[in-house]
């Protein structure tokens, strides 16, 4: 990433972070399925939206990455 891909590089995380937070609307109950495919696919959004949140602070925030 570069300074000048910033803006861009933000839009995509907050559009990802947007779709990650879709995804939580529509299955607020992921913690407790039976089904470990879909708990472990909610923990991985859990750990990616993590991520994006903290890439968004410090893109937001002008930090070099």
């Amino acid at each position: 990433m570069h300074e000048q891909d910033a803006p861009q590089d933000l839009q995509d995380a907050q559009q990802r972070l947007d779709e990650i937070n879709q995804w939580f609307a529509k299955n607020p109950y992921w913690r407790l399925t039976d089904d470990h495919r879909d708990f472990k696919q909610g923990h991985a959004r859990e750990m990616e939206q993590i991520k994006l949140e903290a890439l968004i602070k410090k893109l937001s925030s002008g930090e070099t990455l």
